[in-house]
């Protein structure tokens, strides 16, 4: 059991110095930092471009990677991104956060190339020396991971509790106002706690590259466990941080002891475990937990509401002028371009799945990826395997989907903001660890890996070539989003709009909170199966490795830009999701591949307090040139006359 022991100890040690730094930066600046993975991953490339490749000693190559890039780093994104959204929501700054983390580590892989590296160094000298403790060896590698975590788990307290800094930052935390009232720089305290965080984020990653490479996934891993550990500690006790951090650690090591190495619950269990601790921690936690307070929303007033400004003739100008320009361009492009079209209508219908949930209910879902291989695997479950017509499967994997959205929603009810997005997140990991790989899920009766899914027809239409799938998703996301259109004016839109703006003042209205979520998210669940089921007719397999969690945070970046409550943007979004990958796969170089990526990602930092996205920024503007346009070419009498009667029907009501 020693061997196990130490095992965990090194492991977990790792996973709590990068949640550390996760519940200092959002003590300091209340920012969930999704991308500290996606920090520690680019911290230790540079540490190993330095060290490995430019050969520099250990010391200089730390030194400069971990004690001034990153720092700077983080005092960099503070400044340039995180002090601007001080004053916006948690879901705000959740996806800014979820935008970097999706742009920097394929920006890191741009800058310093893709090719996967699994025998990294670490701190330790080369080669490793062995000392041997309780008749156990222990590497230098594994040695410098636990100096690590005790000098930090002992440094943070003592910062915030002895020195004048930490006075500082508590002081900041408790009363920002306050604060500045007595001569405090808070946002110089922000700035810095970024830079304390950054560092640990760096350290962290340099310290687990000996264990896991130097491979963006395997830092899902550290930011997983981090998320489960941080939210032990409620986002704000250190030591209950620290002590999650080491739990999940041994409990990693220890399960594979008893499970072992091989099959679907050995390798399964342990990237699972950061799963039921984050489930436990959120189901826990009291409704007082810092997490749980109640803010705003990442929807704006306008977002959502768009339709109900305008007749419902006029609101589907702009999806239908959207819906008829893709139509005629299945006429325009063919070979690539053609399938690019098609396989973008099919996911046009997944972004729509974000509308009702995250636009209309500003509620943050992280599982959509789960949700839409849910929709593939039924689909072709029942239509290869029991026979059942493909477009009757399609809505049948939809509403199966919609079912479990359920299921995941009931535990989720109380949670708010940031908790909301980590359960569902959970969710996902569970899935793909647990559920997927399993052999009765994603292998087909003969054994093989993969699913056979038969293509789309209806009443003697075969939905065998790009041109009829256009046709085919495009009627699907005509009917999908007619039904969110008429959702919107429902009880229910009502409902989910006064849950976005306060649950607190929706509840003393009289609000069914827990039926307003469980529609939302069973809604949203559905929509995303249809889309999967959707895009499996289209393949024609499924391959459920194209489904990971980690590609949803991508999906979310993507219907940032176009607008996270935008029925337009859904399929706008979805023809740019597909379309940008072929454009450089054919115009440019293959070592170009992840910049699409980057630009999503940091296109969601930009247009995070936006919810209304491009498609709604751009019909604004054309709106307000005809009015432009139409003001100049009336009369100016006519204008007059136009101002004094209204100005005369204002005063006599």
């Amino acid at each position: 059991m020693t061997p196990y022991i130490i095992a965990g100890l090194v492991t977990g040690g790792v996973y709590a110095i990068s949640a550390l730094g996760m519940v200092f930066i959002y003590r300091a600046s209340k920012i969930f930092n999704f991308a500290q993975g996606a920090i520690g991953f680019f911290v230790a490339m540079v540490y190993y471009q330095l060290h490995a490749v430019q050969g520099w000693p250990i010391v200089p190559s730390a030194v400069l990677s971990i004690l001034v890039i990153a720092p700077a780093l983080g005092v960099f994104l503070w400044l340039v991104l995180f002090r601007h959204l001080t004053d916006a929501s948690a879901n705000v700054r959740l996806v800014a956060a979820i935008g970097l983390a999706v742009a920097l580590p394929q920006a890191t892989q741009l800058a310093f190339g893709a090719d996967l590296i699994y025998d990294a160094p670490g701190l330790a000298p080369r080669p490793l020396g062995t000392f041997e403790v309780g008749g156990v060896n222990l590497n230098t590698d594994q040695l410098a991971v636990m100096a690590a975590a005790v000098f930090v788990a002992i440094v943070i307290p003592a910062l915030l509790r002895f020195t004048g800094v930490g006075l500082e930052l508590r002081a900041s935390v408790d009363n920002r106002e306050l604060a500045s009232a007595a001569g405090i720089n808070s946002p110089a305290v922000s700035a810095g706690s970024w830079a304390f965080g950054c560092a640990l984020a760096g350290l962290a990653g340099v310290l687990l590259t000996p264990i896991a490479g130097l491979e963006p996934n395997h830092f899902t891993l550290l930011m997983i466990a981090g998320f489960a550990a941080a939210a032990v500690g409620g986002l704000w006790n250190l030591p209950l941080t620290f002590g999650g951090a080491i739990g999940i650690g041994l409990a990693e090591a220890i399960s594979t002891k008893y499970a072992g190495t091989s099959g679907i619950l050995s390798q399964g269990l342990r990237p699972s475990l950061p799963f039921f601790v984050l489930v436990a921690a959120l189901l826990l936690q009291r409704r007082s937990s810092i997490l749980s307070r109640v803010e705003p929303s990442a929807t704006s007033a306008r977002s959502g509401h768009i339709a109900r400004r305008y007749p419902l003739v006029r609101g589907w100008v702009l999806p239908g002028v959207g819906v008829a320009a893709v139509a005629a361009s299945a006429f325009v492009f063919s070979g690539d371009w053609l399938a690019a079209l098609a396989l973008g209508c099919g996911f046009a219908i997944v972004f729509l799945s974000f509308v009702p949930v995250t636009g209309d209910g500003g509620m943050i879902t992280l599982a959509q990826a789960s949700f839409v291989g849910i929709g593939a695997v039924t689909a072709a479950k029942l239509s290869a395997e029991h026979g059942v017509t493909p477009f009757v499967a399609v809505l049948c994997a939809g509403l199966f989907t919609g079912g479990v959205g359920l299921i995941v929603a009931l535990p989720a009810l109380r949670l708010s903001d940031i908790y909301l997005a980590l359960a569902t997140f959970s969710f996902g990991l569970f899935m793909d660890n647990l559920v997927f790989p399993m052999r009765s899920v994603s292998f087909d009766p003969s054994g093989l890996f993969g699913l056979t899914m038969p293509h789309l027809h209806l009443l003697g239409w075969n939905i065998d070539d790009n041109r009829s799938f256009v046709f085919a998703a495009l009627g699907v996301f005509v009917i999908l989003a007619l039904l969110i259109r008429l959702m919107r004016r429902s009880t229910l839109g009502l409902n989910l709009t006064a849950v976005r703006w306060s649950q607190n003042a929706a509840a003393t209205s009289g609000v069914p909170l827990v039926r307003t979520k469980l529609i939302s998210f069973a809604f949203s669940a559905f929509l995303a199966g249809i889309g999967g089921a959707m895009i499996a007719g289209y393949n024609g397999r499924v391959d459920i490795g194209n489904y990971p969690v980690l590609v949803g945070l991508v999906w979310l970046a993507v219907m940032t830009i176009f607008g996270i409550a935008s029925i337009a943007g859904a399929l706008v979004a979805g023809i740019v999701f597909t379309f940008m990958p072929q454009l450089f796969a054919q115009y440019l170089p293959a070592s170009w591949s992840q910049v699409p990526t980057i630009l999503f990602g940091v296109g969601a930092i930009g247009l995070a307090k936006e919810p209304d996205g491009i498609v709604a920024q751009v019909s604004r503007n054309i709106a307000a040139l005809r009015l432009k346009l139409r003001r100049r070419s009336t009369p100016p009498a006519v204008l007059v006359d136009r101002d004094a009667a209204v100005a005369g029907g204002t005063g006599s009501s």
